[in-house]
C-alpha cells in the first residue's frame, strides 16, 4: 500500500487558541520583513565591497597592499590536478563538484482541511510512496509508513574536491576559506575515466547513469551523476584582503567572511557581483512580500475561524482576509520599499522636502485666504 490516510477532527476553541498564539510570530515576521526591506533598498552590499578594492599586480605582493581590500586578477592555478578519485582521474581543474540523484521511495505528506458546522476544522492528512530521482535518500525507519518502501543505501553521494592551495600570479588563495563562481558542466570526453567510472552509461540529459537502462527504466538504487567543474589557467579575479601574500577572507555578510573568485577580468568581476546584487534584491522584495502577506493573513486569522462556526461564511472570511492581506502587503511592501529609496538618495531626499516644503507654503497660503475672506 502507497497511500495513506488519516483524518481528525479539531475544536473551535483550539483552533481559535492557535491563531491567537500565532500573533506574535507574525508580529515578529513583519518586522524582520520590514526592516530587512528597508536595508535592502541601500547600495549594493556586493558591488560596494567589491568596487572599494585596490586593484593589485598578480606578478609580486605587497606594494603598499597590506591589510587592504584588493583584487587581483590572472590565472587561476591548483597547486594539483583535481578531480573525482573513484570515476576519473585528476585534470586541470579549479575544484570538482558531483551531484548525486538515486532513484529511491520518496515520501510525500499533504493535508487538507475543512471547516464543520459548529466551528473547528476536519483535518484530512494523506502520506504517499512513489519512486523517484532525489538527492536526499530517506534510509530505512525514516518514514512515517516503512513497511514495504526499505531504500537502499546508496553507493555514490555528493562530493566537493579542490587542491591544497589555489594561485593567482605571486598571491596565494586558500580553496577552504573561498568561494569560486561560475563553473560549467563537465562533459563526458573532457576527462580520462577510471574503470568504474568507464562502466556509467551517459544519458541524453547530460547524466550519467549507473546502469544502461537506468535512464528509461530505472530500478529501485539506481543512480545518476553530473559534475560541475571550476578550471583552472582560465582568468579570474579574486577579491579579499592582502597579507603576507596570501589573499585573505573580507566579511560579505554578517558572520559570512570568504574570498570570492570570479570568473574574467577585474571589469568582468564586478559585472558579475553587481547582477548578483541585483538578483539578491529582487529575491528579497519578492520574499519580503510574502512574508508581510503572511503575517497579516496570521493577524486576521481569528475573524475567518469565528467566522467558520457557520462555514458558508468562514469560506467568504478567509477569502476576504486572503484578499485584504494581499492588498495590504503590496502597499506595505511598496511603501517600505520607496521610504528607503528615498532614504538612501540624498537627491531625492531634498527633492521630497522641497516637495513638503512647497505643499506646506501653498496650504498655509490658502489657510490665509480663507481667514481673509470670512
Amino acid at each position: 500500500m502507497d497511500r495513506f490516510v488519516s483524518v481528525r477532527r479539531i475544536g473551535l476553541l483550539a483552533v481559535l487558541l492557535a491563531s491567537l498564539a500565532a500573533a506574535p510570530d507574525a508580529l515578529r515576521v513583519l518586522w524582520t520583513a520590514t526592516t530587512t526591506l528597508f536595508a535592502n533598498e541601500g547600495a549594493g552590499r556586493f558591488t560596494a565591497i567589491a568596487g572599494s578594492t585596490r586593484e593589485v599586480s598578480p606578478d609580486r605582493t605587497g606594494g603598499g597592499a597590506e591589510g587592504r581590500l584588493v583584487s587581483v586578477t590572472g590565472r587561476l592555478e591548483a597547486s594539483e590536478p583535481v578531480g573525482d578519485p573513484e570515476l576519473f582521474v585528476p585534470g586541470r581543474f579549479a575544484s570538482v563538484t558531483r551531484e548525486v540523484e538515486t532513484y529511491a521511495w520518496v515520501e510525500r505528506v499533504t493535508e487538507r482541511s475543512r471547516a464543520v458546522w459548529g466551528g473547528g476544522r476536519e483535518v484530512e492528512r494523506v502520506v504517499t510512496y512513489e519512486q523517484a530521482w532525489t538527492s536526499t535518500v530517506v534510509l530505512p525507519g525514516g518514514f512515517e509508513h516503512p513497511e514495504g518502501h526499505e531504500n537502499p543505501t546508496p553507493r555514490w553521494s555528493t562530493l566537493l574536491q579542490f587542491p591544497e592551495a589555489y594561485r593567482i600570479g605571486a598571491w596565494s588563495v586558500d580553496p577552504g576559506e573561498s568561494i569560486a563562481l561560475g563553473g560549467r558542466t563537465l562533459a563526458r570526453g573532457d576527462v580520462g575515466w577510471t574503470d568504474v567510472g568507464a562502466t556509467l552509461s551517459w544519458g541524453a540529459d547530460g547524466w550519467a547513469y549507473s546502469t544502461a537502462e537506468a535512464e528509461q527504466r530505472p530500478a529501485l538504487g539506481a543512480q545518476r551523476l553530473r559534475w560541475m567543474v571550476v578550471d583552472a589557467s582560465a582568468e579570474h579575479t579574486a577579491f579579499g584582503r592582502a597579507r603576507g601574500g596570501r589573499i585573505e577572507p573580507i566579511e560579505w555578510f554578517d558572520g559570512i567572511s570568504l574570498v570570492a573568485v570570479v570568473p574574467g577580468t577585474r571589469s568582468d568581476a564586478l559585472a558579475v557581483v553587481s547582477a548578483l546584487d541585483g538578483v539578491v534584491r529582487w529575491v528579497v522584495r519578492i520574499g519580503g512580500f510574502f512574508a508581510v502577506a503572511w503575517s497579516f493573513a496570521t493577524l486576521l486569522s481569528p475573524i475567518a475561524v469565528v467566522a467558520s462556526i457557520v462555514p458558508p461564511v468562514g469560506f467568504v472570511a478567509r477569502i476576504t482576509v486572503g484578499v485584504f492581506a494581499s492588498v495590504a502587503a503590496l502597499l506595505w511592501t511598496l511603501a517600505v520599499i520607496g521610504l528607503s529609496q528615498v532614504g538612501h538618495s540624498p537627491g531625492l531626499m531634498v527633492l521630497l522636502a522641497l516637495a513638503l516644503l512647497l505643499a506646506a507654503r501653498v496650504w498655509w497660503g490658502e489657510r490665509g485666504h480663507r481667514r481673509y475672506a470670512a
